[in-house]
C-alpha cells in the first residue's frame, strides 16, 4: 500500500462536482461573451456619436451650434475612452 506522500495528483479525490463545474464554467463563458459584446456595441455607438458630431459641427452655419456639436463629439470620444479603459468613468470618481 502506498502513503499518502507516494500519491500521485490523479489519485487525491479533490471533491469537484462536475454538474456544479460544468455551471460555473459555462456561466463565466457566457459572461465573457456578453461583455465582449457590450463592449463593442458600446465602442460603435460612441464611434457614431463621434462622427455624427463633428459631421454636424462642420456643417453648421452658426459658431454656437458648431461648438455644441463639438461637446457630442468629445462626449463620443470619452465614451470609447471608458469603454477601452483607458480613462475610469464619472462612476469611479465618486
Amino acid at each position: 500500500m502506498t502513503s499518502p506522500e507516494d500519491r500521485t495528483d490523479s489519485e487525491h479525490d479533490v471533491g469537484f462536482d462536475e454538474q456544479a463545474l460544468y455551471i460555473v464554467v459555462r456561466k463565466a463563458v457566457e459572461d465573457g461573451i456578453l461583455g465582449a459584446t457590450g463592449k463593442l456595441v458600446q465602442i460603435g455607438v460612441s464611434v457614431l456619436i463621434v462622427w455624427f458630431g463633428m459631421l454636424s459641427a462642420f456643417s453648421e452655419q452658426s459658431i454656437i451650434a458648431s461648438v455644441g456639436w463639438v461637446v457630442v463629439a468629445i462626449l463620443g470620444l470619452y465614451l470609447i475612452a471608458t469603454a477601452l479603459e483607458i480613462i475610469p468613468s464619472v462612476r469611479d470618481w465618486f
